[in-house]
């Protein structure tokens, strides 16, 4: 079994800066400086550390400022993006029972800035995602995944594999012409209703 190599943390400080993309995409600082969402001037695009349940920094998936294409390093696992997130504020404390489950990173971070908790997929879902869920302990799980085919497939999956929760899901009739999460406001997001 290969050792595991983690990215020294020290590389965030490379990264420390903001763009006005993070905001309009509804970040907020304090998400920003949460989840070490930085920027690559050199790149021209956002970056985003991928932890481990620990805090340790796997890689960095990045969205391009201009293309707003997101690259991952090739063959990169998926953990569950904003988990370790998740863990620290239950370390201080703070009761976490329901989250909010998300195909992309930037829906999450807007669920985080209108105080609620979300964990993104980066994608569809996968086995080992599955397999954490069911293994958590949060009790709710509310689907908030795209308002499109590969959402209500990514939504279907996760109902068939994580049978050891309660599922809901935001009322995609609340969403009107949104197709995701990051097109609500957030008093839309707050008010959407949850069948």
């Amino acid at each position: 079994k290969q050792k595991m190599i983690y990215i020294d943390k020290a590389v965030l400080a490379k990264f420390r800066y903001t763009h006005p993309y993070m905001f309009k995409r509804k970040l907020n600082l304090d998400v920003i400086r949460k989840f070490d969402i930085g920027y690559d001037s050199e790149n021209d695009c956002i970056t985003f550390p991928i932890k481990d349940p620990n805090g340790n920094i796997l890689y960095f998936a990045t969205r391009n400022v201009s293309n707003k294409f997101f690259s991952y390093p090739e063959y990169a696992d998926k953990p569950l993006y904003g988990m370790f997130e998740i863990l620290r504020e239950r370390k201080k404390g703070v009761i976490i029972n329901e989250v909010y489950i998300c195909e992309s990173m930037l829906d999450a971070l807007f669920i985080w800035a209108c105080g609620k908790y979300a964990i993104a997929l980066n994608g569809t879902g996968s086995k080992e995602q599955y397999e954490l869920l069911r293994k958590s302990d949060f009790r709710l799980l509310i689907l908030a995944t795209d308002n499109d085919k590969a959402g209500i497939k990514a939504r279907e999956k996760l109902r068939e594999n994580v049978k050891n929760k309660f599922i809901v899901e935001i009322d995609y009739k609340s969403y009107r012409e949104c197709k995701d999460i990051n097109d609500m406001t957030e008093e839309q997001f707050l008010n959407a209703d949850i069948i």
